[in-house]
Parts: C-alpha cells; structure tokens; sequence
C-alpha cells in the first residue's frame, strides 16, 4: 500500500455522524479502500445511511482515490515537504522515474530528480502568489493525481514502431 501524507484538516463533522463509533467505522471504511469500484461502494453505503458527504469526507474520499492510483503505478510513498511533494516509486514499478520529465514535458519544470536517488521524483509545489500559501489538499491531490495518470497512460500505450521490448 502506498503511504500518503499531505497536510491538511480533515474530519467527519458531528453535524454528519454525531456518534464516535460510527466516524470511526466510517474513517476505516474510507481507509480500507483498495479499488476504484470499492470506492463507489463504500460512497454508496456512506451516503444511503447519513445522507449527502459533506465536502470534509469528500477530501477523504479523494485521498483513498490517489492511494488506488498510486498503488497500482506501485507508489511506495507520496510526502509533503516544504515547498513540494515526494513520490517516491518501488523498484519493481515499471515506471522509470528518470523517463518522467520527458514523459511529462508539460509538468518539466515543476519535476526534480534526485541525484542518486532514481526512484524519487520531487514535484514543486505552486505557491499562492498573495499568501505565499502552499495549496489546499484538493490542488494537492488533482496535482499528484494529473501526474500520475499521465503516467499512467504513458505506461499503458503501446510502444513505438521498432521499439525494443524490455524483460524482466
């Protein structure tokens, strides 16, 4: 499973479920997803029971959603570090993180290498030019997820006439 940890402040309102025990279930409902199709699911049951998610579980939702994605590119771990986020990527991925730059040209100056470090990729995060604020977790998340389906599509289309076919 992929370890995510961005910051930010969530929790169920008691105004949604008033009763510990059922937030409680509800966080481990939302922290066990593992599929795209469980996601549906357990949205489902959540909403059938207490009613339209309040935009605080809707972040949760969102972070189970980057976890699936990540864990299936076989995303190790997704940080926040000051001024940027770490997605770092198993040795057993397909996925080369010294191609991604020129995978991902459109994000090439917000991408970094880590010399020495191949598995590590380093995305700038935008700062809020008024503030100098670091963005919300929804930009957070529609950042690393953008990236990681763009790699996602790259891993899964066809290679190029005359391409060599890697093994092992």
């Amino acid at each position: 499973d992929t370890v995510i940890d961005l910051k930010y402040h969530g929790f169920i309102p008691d105004t949604y479920i008033p009763d510990p025990r059922n937030k409680i279930e509800v966080y481990k409902r939302i922290g066990g997803i593992r599929s795209e199709e469980e996601i549906a699911d357990v949205v489902a049951g959540i909403e059938d029971r207490y009613g339209k998610l309040p935009a605080l579980i809707e972040k949760l939702v969102a972070l189970s959603r980057l976890r699936v994605l990540a864990s299936g590119l076989r995303v190790v771990s997704i940080f926040e570090k000051p001024g940027r986020i770490e997605i770092e990527f198993s040795t057993e991925s397909r996925v080369r993180p010294e191609l991604l730059p020129k995978l991902l040209e459109k994000e090439n100056d917000r991408l970094k290498l880590v010399p020495g470090r191949p598995e590590l990729l380093l995305v700038e995060l935008p700062k809020d030019p008024v503030s100098s604020e670091n963005p919300e977790l929804e930009e957070k998340i529609g950042l690393v997820m953008g990236l990681l389906r763009k790699i996602q599509e790259k891993e899964a289309a066809p290679p190029p006439p005359g391409a060599v076919k890697r093994h092992g």
